[in-house]
Parts: C-alpha cells; structure tokens; sequence
C-alpha cells in the first residue's frame, strides 16, 4: 500500500514537474515573441521617421 502511494505521488509529482515545464516555456515563448514583436515595431517606427525627416530633406532642398 505504502509502495502504491509513493508510487503515485512520484506520478503526481513528475507530471506536476512537466506541466511547469511546459507552462514556463510557453510563457518565455509568449514574452519573446511579444518583445521581438515591440522591437520590430520601434525598429520601423524609426526607419519610417528617419525616411520621413530624409523625403522632407530632398523636398526642402
């Protein structure tokens, strides 16, 4: 009986285990791909301001 229940706690525990697993990496995916998304988004941002000041340059000129 005594084997049983450590049996099944160490099934519980390593399926616990694995579900922190999987959440954590799901959750390190989540937060990469929003901050890749933040950084190419300032990244266009930028590129749109500097095509901008550049048109406004050749026009001015």
């Amino acid at each position: 009986m005594a084997f049983l229940i450590s049996e099944f706690s160490f099934a519980l525990f390593s399926s616990l285990s694995l579900v922190v697993l999987i959440s954590f990496v799901l959750v390190s995916f989540i937060l990469v791909s929003i901050l890749t998304s933040f950084f190419l988004f300032s990244l266009g941002t930028v590129l749109l301001f500097v095509s901008l000041v550049f048109i406004m340059f050749v026009l001015a000129y």
